[in-house]
């Protein structure tokens, strides 16, 4: 399977595994300008207890970068370098103004994993956070 069609591969995943938990997904590869967001969903607030992450019932905004692999050897999440987290910060301030939304906004990687065992997910809630 090529790069792109696994890349379309790991956004459905992540978008079936949003909606279950009980995320909207209101953009998929939104575009501005140079500029692109893999998922942008409403859901839950993600707060980190302990190891896990538990929602709580506050709405906000989720702005997702998907990343996937087949190997192990380089986790995915740790491909979001700076420069790419400028670009997804400048696109989620541009959506959130154009669509005059006062949402609190979160910034989340999701990792898929693509194992001769099957796929595995990680969810990154909250992964970096913007200096507005």
């Amino acid at each position: 399977m090529n790069s792109v069609l696994k890349g379309a591969e790991a956004e459905a995943i992540a978008c079936s595994w949003l909606r279950e938990r009980g995320f909207k997904i209101v953009e998929r590869n939104f575009r501005h300008n140079h500029l692109e967001v893999d998922i942008i969903a409403i859901g839950p607030m993600p707060k980190r207890v302990e190891e896990q992450v538990i929602f709580l019932s506050t709405p906000v905004l989720h702005i997702i970068e998907v990343r996937s692999r087949s190997s192990q050897i380089v986790d995915p999440a740790l491909t979001v370098d700076e420069e790419k987290q400028k670009h997804l910060i400048d696109a989620a301030s541009y959506y959130a103004i154009s669509h005059r939304l006062d949402l609190e906004l979160f910034f989340d990687i999701i990792s898929v994993e693509f194992l001769q065992s099957g796929e595995r997910l990680r969810f990154i809630p909250d992964a970096f956070r913007a200096e507005w």
